[in-house]
C-alpha cells in the first residue's frame, strides 16, 4: 500500500512539473480571460453592476477558468500521451489507473489559482459574507474542478492528436460557456436555453458553487453535487477502459 502510494505521488509530480511550459497558456486562460470576461460586462455597465450581477460574473468566471487552465489542459496532456510517452510510461510499474488518476489531480491542482482569483473577487465585490460555512466552499470548489476536469480526459484519449485533441476542447469550451449560465443568472435565460443548459456540466457546476456560497444547502446543491460525481465517476470508467496499456 505504501509503496502504491509512492508511485502515484510520483507520477503526480511528474505530471505537476508539466506547469514549467504550459504556465503562461493557464495564467492567461485560467486568470486573464476571465478577469478581462468581468471587466467588459463592468465597463459595459458604466460600472454600474448591483452585487448580484457581480456575484453571477465572478462565479461563472470561476468555472470559465477551471475550462480554459483545466479542462483544455487535461485533454491536450491525454493526447500527447497518446503520441508517444505511453510507449516509456507503460513499461514502468506503473498502473493505468495511477498515471490517469494523477493526471487529472495534478490538472485539478493547477486549475487551482484561476478560481482563487476569481472567487476572492466575487466575495469581495459581490457583496458575500464570509462565514464559518462558506468555507465549505472549498471542498465542493474541489470536486467542481475534478468533475470538470476528467471528462476533458476524454477528448483527449479519442483525439488523433494534440492538435485535434486541443481544436475539440476548445470548442467544447466555447459550447459549455456559451450553453450554460455561466454568465447570467438561469432565471434570465430564455426558456429553451435554460432546458438546453441542463445537459451541460458546467451548467451544475456554477449552480452547486452560487449555492455553497450563499450557504443554501438543501437538496437542490446535493442534486447537483451529485451529478458532478456520477459524471466525473463514468469519465474515469471510460477513460481506464480507453486508455491503451501494456498488459
Amino acid at each position: 500500500m505504501i509503496q502504491r502510494g509512492g508511485v502515484f505521488w510520483d507520477v503526480l509530480l511528474i505530471q505537476l512539473a508539466s506547469w514549467r511550459w504550459t504556465w503562461r497558456a493557464m495564467l492567461v486562460g485560467g486568470i486573464v480571460v476571465p478577469l478581462l470576461v468581468f471587466w467588459l460586462f463592468w465597463a459595459g455597465s458604466g460600472g454600474q453592476l448591483d452585487q448580484e450581477r457581480i456575484f453571477v460574473l465572478a462565479t461563472g468566471n470561476a468555472i470559465l477558468s477551471i475550462l480554459y487552465a483545466g479542462s483544455e489542459r487535461v485533454a491536450r496532456r491525454f493526447a500527447w500521451l497518446r503520441e508517444g510517452a505511453l510507449d516509456y510510461l507503460a513499461v514502468l510499474p506503473i498502473g493505468r489507473s495511477t498515471l490517469i488518476l494523477a493526471t487529472i489531480l495534478a490538472f485539478t491542482c493547477l486549475s487551482v489559482p484561476g478560481l482563487v482569483v476569481t472567487l476572492v473577487l466575487g466575495i469581495a465585490l459581490g457583496g458575500v459574507t464570509v462565514t464559518p460555512a462558506t468555507l465549505l466552499a472549498i471542498p465542493v470548489a474541489g470536486l467542481i474542478i475534478w468533475s470538470l476536469v476528467a471528462p476533458a480526459a476524454l477528448i483527449g484519449l479519442w483525439s488523433r492528436n494534440t492538435e485535434e485533441a486541443t481544436t475539440i476542447a476548445e470548442l467544447t469550451t466555447i459550447a459549455l460557456i456559451l450553453g450554460s449560465p455561466l454568465l447570467y443568472a438561469t432565471e434570465n435565460m430564455p426558456e429553451l436555453w435554460q432546458l438546453v443548459s441542463r445537459w451541460l456540466p458546467s451548467t451544475y457546476a456554477v449552480e452547486a458553487l452560487r449555492l455553497t456560497l450563499r450557504g443554501e444547502w438543501g437538496w437542490p446543491l446535493v442534486l447537483d453535487l451529485a451529478v458532478l460525481l456520477g459524471l466525473a465517476g463514468a469519465a474515469l470508467v471510460v477513460a481506464d477502459r480507453k486508455l491503451e496499456w501494456a498488459r
